[in-house]
């Protein structure tokens, strides 16, 4: 079967064509050039097998595919991050969302520079994040194929202010917590900023099951006409 692999990040794909569009990173299929098959080694048999265990190792050698595959199956969760500048709401989906420290209770967000969410993030020093169901793929839609600054993502949507920093909490979530971002903890990544919050408030919802990235990856609606394009990187630009 054909492999083809990323050019922008790594992932490969077995397959008889490229995907659409790349998992990991969101590169269109002419991003994707095909690998080289030289087919899988035999493994050793009857007395050669015990010979070959006892020889030593030889070093890793470097991988066709690149550090993209393997960054490709490290586990996330699937979120709406929000804000609240003044009366200007803002969201986006993410996925770099994740507890540091528990006394007190801290929790980091990646977020793209790019994006309009980081700007309002950015002001205000204020966040909610919303932590989706499997069955939140309607919201991952709304807030991560759209532009905060092309349309009201929050138009539809039911949502309520939290009680503590007044950020929209979505009312299809499984749970949800608020933020006081510290500016000095906040860190430069490239193409991303690293936010550190106090939990300064959260509750459940609903109970479900959480969804993952994996998850989504297998189960998400594709793209349509109406969507706008993906730039490369982790995340690409989705949530702008």
């Amino acid at each position: 079967m054909p492999r083809w692999i990323c050019k922008v990040c790594g992932y490969v794909h077995t397959g008889p064509e490229p995907p659409e569009i790349c998992p990991i990173c969101g590169a269109p299929a002419s991003e994707f050039e095909r690998l080289e098959d030289d087919g899988p080694a035999e493994e050793p048999t009857g007395a050669g097998a015990s010979a070959a265990s006892a020889a030593p190792v030889a070093p890793l050698a470097p991988s066709p595919e690149g550090p993209g595959a393997a960054l490709g199956r490290i586990s996330y969760g699937l979120f709406v991050v929000t804000t609240r500048r003044g009366g200007v709401l803002g969201g986006q989906t993410a996925n770099t969302v994740f507890q540091i420290t528990a006394d007190p209770p801290r929790v980091a967000l990646g977020i793209n520079k790019a994006n309009h969410t980081h700007g309002l993030l950015s002001e205000s020093g204020v966040a909610a994040v919303n932590i989706l169901g499997r069955d939140n793929l309607d919201l991952v839609r709304s807030f991560g194929f759209r532009s905060g600054r092309d349309v009201d993502k929050f138009d539809g949507v039911d949502h309520r202010p939290s009680p503590a920093v007044g950020c929209p909490v979505l009312s299809g979530a499984l749970a949800w917590l608020e933020l006081r971002l510290d500016p000095d903890r906040k860190a430069d990544a490239g193409s991303h900023t690293i936010f550190v919050g106090d939990v300064v408030g959260g509750g459940v919802l609903r109970e479900g099951e959480p969804m993952t990235y994996a998850w989504y990856r297998e189960n998400r609606p594709r793209p349509t006409a109406a969507d706008p394009p993906r730039a490369a990187g982790k995340e690409g630009r989705a949530g702008l």
